[in-house]
């Protein structure tokens, strides 16, 4: 969920909370999760429409700059995401 990482950590905490409740994570692994999910919010505020819009108005630049700025930051933010959750994986695996 893109736009705003302090919406996308309330919107999904109950959720993240009961499913790491269902599996049995401590609640050390659970936070290590939570974190995991709020810097990808911030990750996902990278490929924000909304946000590269401004950006591309600002700075006086044409549509055609929009659409390569998000397919650049769309490769980035799956590729951070993919790092995150191994990482994160990792973590609670480890007991993190």
């Amino acid at each position: 969920m893109g736009g705003s990482e302090t919406t996308s950590n309330v919107l999904f905490y109950k959720i993240q909370k009961t499913a790491a409740n269902k599996i049995m994570l401590s609640a050390t692994q659970f936070t290590t999760l939570y974190d995991g999910h709020a810097v990808e919010g911030g990750v996902a505020s990278s490929v924000t429409p909304s946000k590269i819009n401004n950006a591309v108005a600002t700075v006086a630049a044409g549509k055609e700059v929009e659409s390569i700025i998000m397919r650049k930051h769309l490769v980035v933010a799956i590729l951070l995401t993919l790092v995150t959750y191994l990482l994160g994986g990792l973590f609670i695996s480890l007991g993190f």
